[in-house]
């Protein structure tokens, strides 16, 4: 079986050590509008820092009162390229997203992890695939999803369901491309996501993946300091990231091809997702 897989790798965790500890540093639970206020509003639940304290759910509840758009409800940090505001950049991240898959017009796809169906409703219009099927196991989201869905007469084309990235409800070489859109990172494990979505593509079939992994120490980066070290388990459980998630780029590629992956791609594009994020912060 052949599969071009495309990884988009887009932050280094040690980047998003620095992220995460300058919003918990600020123990804001009101948000002055700003971007920067939104996002300390969100992680500034205390319980977010404590590991196995939450769940998944427990964070992307609070996605839900203080979304960080404006016009849209994307759940990713963006791509900041040629965007000026959270709206733009969260499209245009689903956007490169669904590029780089190469969605076409005779596609099934399969999207694990949809938030509140944003990107479907975005593949749907620019893309035109025969049809996508989404899984989430946030249910307030599905509920959310489903019923933008209906608003844009697109239930014979869209169809967003409960379930999990793990565990995938669906019978082997169903889908053309399955895409994941910053949410394998939660997925627990990671590594059972993949043998998934190898059993439901197609002979030729395409995983397409967005994702949050640790820079490699060749990339040049110097390694993280003892600080670092100490505050990691607060980190991930801020962001919800399992540790056994937790390998750079290089074993990515290694255990993509372990399931039977071929043409692993890996495409870095931090410098236009973190950095210019932090600056708007």
């Amino acid at each position: 079986m052949s599969v071009l897989t495309i990884f988009i790798f887009f932050i280094g965790l040690t980047a998003a050590f620095i992220f995460s500890i300058g919003l918990f540093t600020s123990f804001r639970f009101k948000t002055d509008g700003t971007l920067k206020g939104r996002m300390i509003s969100i992680f500034s639940s205390f319980g977010l820092f404590i590991p196995k304290a939450t769940n998944i759910s427990t964070l992307y509840q609070l996605w839900e009162h203080d979304i960080l758009s404006d016009k849209n409800k994307f759940i990713n940090l963006g791509y900041w390229k040629n965007a000026d505001c959270m709206d733009d950049a969260g499209r245009d991240m689903a956007h490169l997203l669904g590029e780089h898959a190469e969605i076409s017009s005779n596609d099934k796809i399969l999207d694990v992890g949809f938030g509140f169906g944003d990107q479907d409703l975005y593949w749907m219009k620019m893309f035109k695939p025969k049809s996508i099927t989404g899984l989430n196991i946030i249910k307030s989201q599905v509920e959310a999803a489903r019923e933008r869905v209906r608003k844009n007469n697109l239930e014979d084309k869209i169809d967003l369901r409960f379930g999990s990235a793990t565990d995938i409800p669906f019978g082997a070489k169903i889908f053309d491309k399955v895409l994941a859109l910053e949410s394998a990172f939660h997925f627990n494990s990671r590594d059972d996501f993949f043998q998934q979505a190898y059993r439901v593509l197609k002979d030729g079939g395409r995983l397409s993946i967005a994702d949050i992994v640790p820079i490699s120490s060749e990339a040049g980066c110097r390694k993280p300091g003892l600080i670092v070290r100490i505050l990691e388990p607060f980190r991930l459980a801020a962001w919800k990231i399992p540790r056994c998630n937790c390998y750079d780029e290089d074993e990515y590629c290694r255990r993509l091809e372990k399931v039977g992956f071929t043409n692993v791609q890996v495409t870095s594009i931090r410098e236009d997702v973190f950095l210019p994020l932090r600056k708007k912060c």
